[in-house]
């Protein structure tokens, strides 16, 4: 499956990043967890539709 990106089961996480992005106030949250089990991509995933001009993420 080279090529293929699959994201899936992470509709809880998800709901937690948008509660977090709509309370009206900053916010630091840090992801953590084995290396290789889709945490860039789950923040890339939660980001693609936000009207944002910066976003920080160190990997």
């Amino acid at each position: 499956m080279y090529g293929i990106v699959m994201f899936v089961n992470r509709k809880e996480e998800l709901e937690f990043l948008e509660r977090k992005w709509n309370e009206n106030k900053a916010n630091l949250i840090i992801l953590y967890g084995r290396r290789r089990v889709g945490k860039t991509m789950l923040i890339k995933k939660f980001l693609e539709n936000k009207k944002i001009k910066r976003a920080s993420i160190f990997c």
